[in-house]
């Protein structure tokens, strides 16, 4: 149940393309026929990306915003049956992990709560690094509609805004990390999604949720998705709702991540519960 990643590519190449690139042997043909497909794979992307902005950027009236908080209050009835649920009652003492010469992990328990920390010397130098703590086994299955709820709590940050927990959905383990799409909430600072282009990565900031960054305050996160629309709420407020565009089935992840300059993230987990139909 337990392991580390860093996110991977996204590379879609359809068959049609390949037969092209099979067809042809000149070397100036093949790289312009490899330009054309990478500009039409991004300029789709770039298509399904643009509606959602405006979704994300509309605002909420007061009656569906009493909707789709009352989905979630009756969410045992639209989604009866649990899939997965951790207390994080059971882990085990504290232990710390040298992933390479700058980044230690270390993951403990904190009265009942699962806490990990990231720590980088020297700083993170890229504009985002993140390492997946805990997911859920490809063996529990993945599903396209599913209630993901989970208690979650920066507990430390250094320098100030640099650096957090996340909460994912993804189906980086039912394509493959070089073929994946996710959809997550960086407590503290954005909602977003992302999906992977051959080496790129194509990221979509969808709502900025920064006032909610109280350190040390325990957060309930509650991810909903239901007929490709995905719903999020914090502590029970319906936050927006969004059509993330992704054909796929899905697992679930928490996780650390530092930005730019940052040295240390600290993070609490408690209470993860997935639910289906």
């Amino acid at each position: 149940m337990m392991n580390f990643y860093f996110y991977g590519s996204f590379a879609t190449i359809t068959k049609d393309v390949i037969k092209v690139l099979n067809t042809f042997s000149n070397k100036a043909i093949i790289e312009r026929v490899h330009k054309m497909k990478k500009f039409l794979i991004v300029f789709i992307l770039i298509g399904l990306l643009i509606p959602s902005t405006v979704l994300a950027d509309s605002t909420i009236d007061q009656y569906t915003k009493a909707n789709r908080e009352e989905f979630l209050r009756d969410i045992d009835k639209h989604f009866p049956r649990i899939l997965y649920q951790d207390t994080f009652d059971d882990y085990w003492e504290e232990e710390s992990f040298d992933m390479d010469e700058k980044t230690l992990i270390s993951r403990y328990q904190n009265n009942g709560k699962f806490g990990v920390t990231y720590l980088s010397s020297p700083p993170v130098e890229k504009r985002y690094d993140s390492w997946y703590l805990f997911y859920t086994d490809l063996d529990l299955g993945s599903l396209s509609d599913f209630a993901f709820h989970i208690d979650a709590s920066i507990t430390d940050e250094y320098p100030e805004g640099t650096g957090g927990c996340f909460i994912q959905y993804s189906d980086r383990f039912v394509v493959g990390k070089e073929n994946s799409h996710a959809f997550q909430v960086l407590l503290g600072y954005d909602i977003s999604k992302y999906a992977k282009v051959q080496d790129e990565t194509f990221e979509e900031k969808l709502l900025d949720i920064s006032e909610h960054h109280e350190i040390g305050k325990m957060y309930a996160v509650d991810i909903i998705r239901l007929n490709g629309t995905t719903y999020v709420y914090l502590d029970g407020e319906f936050m927006f709702e969004h059509v993330d565009g992704f054909d796929s089935r899905f697992t679930w992840f928490i996780g650390l991540f530092l930005l730019e300059n940052g040295e240390e993230a600290k993070c609490h987990f408690d209470s993860m519960i997935v639910r289906r139909k």
